[in-house]
């Protein structure tokens, strides 16, 4: 049942398919009986599922970006005239407060602890990255006070002090996966042999090299290693190409549809999820890494960095095992451990699919609209 309200969504940062933008909330706010919009990169305006797209043209560069994009986002958003704006990208914070002095209601979602990311930005001089992240929690601190709700993707984003200073004001919105794996589908999984797969963005700080590496050292055992996702950049790509070049064991491949995503994960049996110790990254694991949940759901045993929060989640629940991310021999032991044991492999593959039922999207979108009806009424 519609229930009046329109709100819009607005990224210039993410496929306007994102899992958590798109897959998760947009649908669940559609099902929830919102009107929504949602503005993203894109050239073709579209209603998919009930969500109407309104393009902006995807930027050349992040100035490009920033200075054009980012205020074509603003024009479209104000002729819309929604009741609600839900904005996903920390740049386009000046635009969330631009709408504030239009006087609409606004939800700023962090989906990462950004000032910690901001340490590891690549195109970032190394020498200015704390300089550039203290200047961005000022920013970010000063604006929150604005908006009417903060979501964020994970409880380790809240704990940050310029955050937690509005607590009163934010909801935790984990990024559990939709559940779309029904028991018999496992069925299908065969472990005659082990069959790795890491699916998602690939760039140096998620350790796709150092996994590749580790394959190459234990080539002489019967396994497949699956690469499944888009290439931040040339520069990666190329590296990835070159180390996967001589092993025939390794397939790479592009992204799926998310719809298609755990079909896919189903062929498999090992996830992998080797992220490097980024200050961003040692807290991921406290709701907002899509892959481990995504993994779970599959029932994938699992291979993860022995980063703290992430090894105690492992290993304690018996899921998986943990390895050096920055080792290759480190990941390739863990690899072989799984090959060599199919019958640990088997029980901890059981054990992700038992685990995954405490991590569902039901309870999240729970938490969505409890946020949403506390600023709308």
């Amino acid at each position: 049942m519609k229930n009046g309200k329109r709100i819009c969504h607005i990224t210039t940062v993410h496929s306007r398919f994102d899992a958590r933008i798109f897959h998760r909330e947009c649908k669940s706010l559609t099902d929830a009986g919102y009107m929504v919009c949602l503005i993203a990169p894109g050239s073709e305006e579209e209603f998919i599922e009930g969500v109407h797209i309104i393009p902006v043209q995807n930027a050349k560069n992040r100035l490009y970006r920033f200075f054009v994009t980012d205020f074509t986002a603003l024009v479209k958003a104000g002729k819309l005239n929604c009741d609600l704006y839900h904005f996903h990208d920390p740049e386009l914070i000046w635009v969330g407060v631009a709408l504030k002095i239009l006087r609409k209601k606004v939800i700023y979602d962090v989906h990462e602890n950004v000032s910690l990311q901001i340490s590891s930005k690549f195109w970032i001089p190394v020498r200015l990255r704390m300089i550039v992240a203290a200047i961005f929690r000022l920013i970010e601190g000063f604006s929150v006070r604005f908006f009417d709700k903060i979501i964020v993707a994970g409880q380790d984003i809240l704990q940050q002090s310029h955050l937690k200073r509005f607590e009163r004001k934010v909801s935790v919105v984990n990024n559990f996966p939709i559940e779309t794996i029904r028991d018999d589908n496992l069925s299908r999984k065969k472990f005659i042999t082990a069959k790795f797969i890491y699916s998602g963005n690939i760039n140096e700080e998620r350790g796709i090299l150092e996994i590749i590496k580790a394959a190459n050292l234990i080539i002489e055992q019967d396994f497949e290693l699956t690469i499944m996702g888009n290439f931040e950049n040339n520069k990666v790509r190329n590296k990835v190409l070159f180390e996967a070049k001589d092993n025939r064991k390794i397939s790479i491949y592009p992204a799926v549809p998310y719809e298609e995503l755990f079909n896919t994960l189903l062929e498999y049996n090992v996830g992998m999820i080797c992220f490097k110790p980024t200050p961003n990254n040692l807290g991921a694991i406290y709701g907002r890494n899509n892959k481990i949940f995504e993994y779970l759901q599959a029932g994938l045993a699992i291979i993860a960095s022995d980063l703290p929060g992430w090894k105690d989640f492992v290993c304690d629940n018996e899921v998986g095992v943990v390895a050096n991310p920055n080792d290759p021999a480190s990941i390739a032991e863990a690899m072989r451990y799984l090959i060599l044991n199919k019958n640990i492999l088997k029980r901890m593959s059981k054990n992700s699919r038992n685990l995954s039922l405490k991590y569902s999207w039901k309870s999240q979108s729970e938490a969505l609209i409890k946020a949403y009806r506390e600023v709308l009424s």
